[in-house]
């Protein structure tokens, strides 16, 4: 075949999303999609095209939810690096407050032992 989707190094795959972000469908092409979803090339072109991949624009979208799945995919990997990284901070931030408390009751046997000490 001779259009864009079969030709070496085609990259413009497309996938169908739920408003929640999960894909229900792939295809090989905004045309494909535009086939399947009756609706014009032009118009499957500018849905996958959208600048919207953040959940809330998603979950806002007008179905059907079209998306290049290189873009999507890397948004996947972003998400999921915010969520890696939001973690990690909480972990620190437990830790942190772990060794305060830690500090605190080693400062307050200290206190106790130095006036056990006084005590004649």
């Amino acid at each position: 075949a001779d259009c864009a989707c079969h030709r070496r190094g085609w990259d413009g795959e497309v996938v169908l999303l739920t408003s929640a972000g999960a894909i229900t469908a792939t295809y090989c092409s905004p045309a494909g999609a535009a086939a399947a979803h009756g609706m014009t090339w032009q118009d499957a072109q500018r849905r996958c095209s959208s600048k919207a991949l953040t959940k809330a624009k998603i979950e806002s979208s007008t179905p059907p939810i079209l998306r290049y799945a290189t873009a999507w995919d890397g948004e996947i990997k972003r998400r999921e690096a915010a969520k890696a990284a939001t973690e990690k901070r909480k972990v620190a931030q437990q830790a942190a407050a772990a060794r305060q408390k830690d500090a605190a009751a080693a400062a307050g046997a200290a206190a106790a032992a130095m006036a056990a000490l006084r005590k004649p």
